[in-house]
């Protein structure tokens, strides 16, 4: 089934403690308006999807330019057509990405997310574009990932 061309925000709940003891995870929105894709390939690089798996549900792993602590979670952009149900994500230490950047904001800046699929399974000829926008580093797209189809190839 289809959802409509729309932008759902996916919120996810967390305790107040963590804001200042760590990760705070990041907003996840999902476009499914495909039409502005061209506007999201101008956008400046930054972040890596590590790893990507698409089976019944998709998973991406990776960093962003995300800041941690005291509420700035930023959100991450999925524009995508795949039937997503439900998201689950989670902030990820990411040592290494402040250590090379030389920037200690972007501690916490990685994240793994789930994407489940109501009806499960990935189908072909999808799209799936990500980006951040953050209120301390502002908006950006993720580096180009040959396993990650944005836009698609038809």
């Amino acid at each position: 089934m289809r959802r409509p061309a729309a932008t759902a925000l996916l919120t996810v709940c967390f305790h107040a403690s963590a804001c200042f003891a760590g990760p705070v995870e990041p907003i996840i929105a999902i476009n499914s308006n495909l039409r502005e894709i061209a506007a999201l390939q101008k956008l400046t690089i930054a972040g890596h999807i590590d790893k990507f798996t698409a089976g019944q549900d998709v998973v991406l792993e990776g960093w962003g330019k995300l800041s941690s602590g005291d509420g700035n979670g930023g959100m991450i952009q999925l524009d995508t057509d795949l039937p997503v149900s439900r998201v689950e994500v989670e902030a990820v230490a990411r040592p290494d990405v402040a250590g090379t950047v030389g920037d200690p904001g972007l501690a916490y800046s990685g994240f793994r997310i789930r994407l489940v699929l109501d009806p499960a399974g990935v189908p072909e000829g999808y799209t799936l574009c990500v980006s951040t926008n953050d209120p301390l580093y502002g908006r950006f797209r993720m580096h180009d990932n040959p396993k990650v189809p944005c836009p698609v190839q038809r």
